[in-house]
């Protein structure tokens, strides 16, 4: 099961599995296990490799490959859109225009304090978890 939903993620990507073995950061042969059927389990630590070199395929998504539920994998970036009057803006387009244009964004004092609110209310929510105690 993984290794068709694996073939099909590189496939996609248009890499090799060496290639996508080097941009997650694992040994190739783990990637052959996992295309060969030998390895079975797509395991916690591999999902987050997976969506932090190519965060169109969330990490939930991966693991539920294992699960065998949703057989076909559609990345994210190409079926997501946000509505700009008449215009579609997609999240890759979001995305690359953030990779593209970060040292003016984080430049920016509104989106500083922004970011800064939004951490400081995580903070306080977080030390206000009951379950955390």
């Amino acid at each position: 099961m993984i290794d068709v939903e694996l073939d099909k993620i590189i496939t996609e990507l248009k890499v090799t599995p060496e290639e996508f073995s080097n941009a997650i950061g694992v040994a190739k042969s783990s990637i052959y296990k996992l295309l060969g059927g030998d390895t079975k389990k797509l395991t916690k630590q591999m999902a987050t490799k997976i969506n932090k070199a190519y965060p169109q395929y969330s990490y939930e998504h991966l693991r539920l490959l294992n699960k065998g539920k949703n057989n076909t994998i559609e990345p994210l970036f190409d079926k997501v859109y946000l509505n700009k009057g008449s215009e579609k803006i997609s999240i890759d387009e979001i995305y690359k225009f953030i990779i593209e244009n970060e040292n003016e964004i984080l430049a920016n004092k509104s989106f500083k304090i922004w970011i800064s609110e939004k951490v400081y209310k995580g903070m306080v929510a977080l030390s206000n978890d009951s379950r955390l105690e």
